[in-house]
């Protein structure tokens, strides 16, 4: 019978920052870890590490990334302060789809406020009849 291959410190690694945060992480995390550059280059071809967008990986091949893994893996590629937004952001918290929508917007509004967010709404009408008011509004607080 054949011997188990050995896993190598860098695998071990990677493992570790794949258990968490849905699976994917960034090459910001690999190199904390103290991981080489070149051991996340050597592994791309041999579908041991997957690369999901610029700087952001995962160990799952892509086709079996939970959505959840894809949301967090553009968010990171957006980089610091990027957030989920709309329709996504309502899935991941499993909001409007129970009857007390309302109280937990404003829930979790007072939690992002607590923390430092700034949260920002639009109507669905505000979105489709006034796109210009949204992103000149988006504009100016995010400038």
């Amino acid at each position: 019978m054949a011997k188990p291959r050995a896993i190598s410190k860098v695998d071990r690694a990677l493992g570790r920052l794949s258990g968490s945060a849905y699976g994917v992480f960034t090459f910001s995390d690999v190199r904390a870890a103290g991981i080489s550059p070149s051991s996340v280059t050597d592994r791309l071809p041999t579908g041991t590490l997957w690369r999901l967008h610029l700087g952001v990986y995962t160990l799952v091949p892509p086709r079996l990334l939970k959505i959840e893994g894809r949301w967090r893996a553009a968010v990171l590629a957006c980089g610091p302060g990027a957030v989920l937004s709309h329709t996504d952001a309502a899935a991941l918290w499993e909001i409007h789809a129970i009857p007390s929508a309302f109280e937990s917007d404003r829930a979790r509004d007072a939690w992002l406020t607590a923390r430092g967010y700034r949260v920002v709404r639009f109507t669905w009408r505000q979105l489709v009849d006034e796109p210009g008011m949204v992103v000149a509004t988006l504009r100016r607080l995010l400038g």
